[in-house]
């Protein structure tokens, strides 16, 4: 329930972020996730194996975890770096409505993605509080279970 809770908040509060920041900066945001969530799958594994983490913990899925978010904030970090250079971009006139609705729906699913990467995680580490208030959450459950595209090569490469 707590649980629950906290992920509509969060995604509450990022829907009204995107609502205020326009359609603009949430797009250039949006590319910037998503070019930091691909490039972080396909060299999560092979990152792995260069810093050797997995001899640090004998289970496999959570070295891959750690690389893959190791990778995924390092990028994020370069493209907000990089997406400050765009800032003239914003100043596009837009129709004030569609900005911001358009800013909020990609706001909204970034949060989205975001819950997820942290919901995933969070089930790797094992930790029995957690489990217990995920097993509590509906929300939580759809979004791990029911987020088809993201699941599927999320597992498919932790697992490798």
């Amino acid at each position: 329930m707590i649980l629950s809770l906290i992920i509509w908040i969060f995604l509450i509060f990022y829907l009204v972020r995107g609502y205020k920041l326009g359609l603009v900066h949430e797009l250039l945001t949006l590319v910037g996730y998503l070019i930091s969530w691909v490039i972080a799958l396909i060299y999560a594994n092979d990152f792995t194996n260069f810093i050797k983490i997995d001899k640090i913990t004998s289970n496999h899925m959570l070295s891959n975890a750690i690389s893959f978010f190791i990778i995924f904030i390092l990028m994020w970090i370069l493209v907000r770096w990089i997406k400050n250079f765009f800032k003239v971009v914003k100043v596009i006139p837009i129709v004030k409505r569609i900005n911001a609705l358009g800013g909020a729906i990609i706001a909204l699913l970034i949060s989205y993605m975001t819950v997820f990467l942290i919901l995933n995680f969070a089930l790797i580490i094992d930790n029995s509080e957690f489990n217990n208030q995920y097993n509590h959450s509906k929300t939580a459950d759809f979004i791990v279970k029911q987020t088809p595209i993201l699941s599927h090569e999320l597992y498919k490469k932790w697992f490798q």
